[in-house]
């Protein structure tokens, strides 16, 4: 594999950035400092979406529609076109959101956060549809498979919960690590799920065989804050509160590269449509892209 830093935009962002995301050839990016902002390929900035009050805890993208989701720190979400309009704006009250992703069709969004449940929204109405009950003291991540079937939900206790989102039921409960589970990902094919937590460690589970556990990546230092597939399901990229970020084969289980370059803790890490590239994002305020084709 080769991998390399193709840019680092030092002082992206006025505050630390906690989220990344890709759509297409763009790439967005989630403050503290209350904006979300747009950069292309190269990192050259594009725009900026401001007055995400409070700052940005979590960002989602939906390519076929070009929208970007924002979950901002006073309980509302942004829904955004490529150009930064504001196609919708709505409240979440009481329920303070800490991770949110569209669904396949993009009809839909799922939201989890502090009041431990799991919340699926109409983008259209801008209204709460169905509630999920997952138990949780704090439920920390939440994911849609990409192939639609399957809505995986995290929280503080380590669990994890697997819904079948055609009928909305839950259907695999993983006790995955006995810490807070901080992140989630699939593999493109939706057949793995992939959990990080404070244990340090990521483990990888077998849908197709109700969840069974087939792999343990064991390597940072600190936290596991953020995991993605590549699209040709031969990768996986973790990044962490140790400052690094890690990229691991899923054939071996094992690191094939480290990188630590950012000065503080990397919240997320995501690679492009294609896998070539990869983007990562940090509390030290920058913006990190590299070349990560085979």
């Amino acid at each position: 594999m080769v991998f390399g830093t193709i840019k680092q935009v030092g002082d992206a962002h006025e505050d630390a950035i906690w989220s990344v995301a890709w759509s297409g050839d763009l790439i967005y990016t989630g403050s503290l400092d209350e904006t979300v902002k747009c950069w292309d390929t190269m990192g050259e900035h594009k725009y900026t979406v401001p007055n995400c009050r409070w700052g940005v805890v979590a960002i989602a993208t939906h390519q076929p529609t070009n929208r970007i989701a924002i979950s901002c720190m006073d309980s509302h979400i942004k829904v955004v076109d490529e150009s930064g309009k504001v196609l919708q704006s709505f409240d979440t009250l009481p329920e303070e959101i800490w991770s949110v992703d569209f669904e396949r069709d993009g009809k839909f969004l799922a939201t989890s956060g502090r009041n431990g449940n799991v919340n699926i929204w109409n983008t259209e109405t801008e209204k709460s549809i169905q509630t999920l009950d997952f138990n949780s003291k704090f439920s920390m991540c939440v994911k849609y498979s990409p192939n639609g079937r399957y809505l995986a939900c995290a929280g503080k206790e380590g669990a994890v919960a697997v819904y079948d989102v055609q009928v909305g039921k839950r259907i695999n409960s993983i006790e995955a690590h006995s810490t807070p589970i901080r992140t989630l990902g699939f593999s493109k094919d939706s057949g793995m799920l992939y959990t990080g937590a404070d244990d340090m460690h990521i483990n990888a589970y077998d849908l197709k065989s109700n969840g069974a556990p087939v792999g343990v990546l064991s390597g940072h230092s600190s936290w596991v804050l953020s995991v993605q597939a590549s699209s040709d399901g031969e990768h996986l990229a973790s990044s962490s509160s140790d400052g690094s970020v890690k990229v691991w084969s899923t054939k071996t289980w094992s690191a094939v590269h480290s990188h630590s370059v950012h000065k503080g803790q990397v919240w997320g890490v995501a690679y492009d449509q294609s896998g070539q590239k990869l983007a990562s994002v940090s509390d030290d305020q920058s913006l990190l892209l590299y070349n990560a084709g085979a």
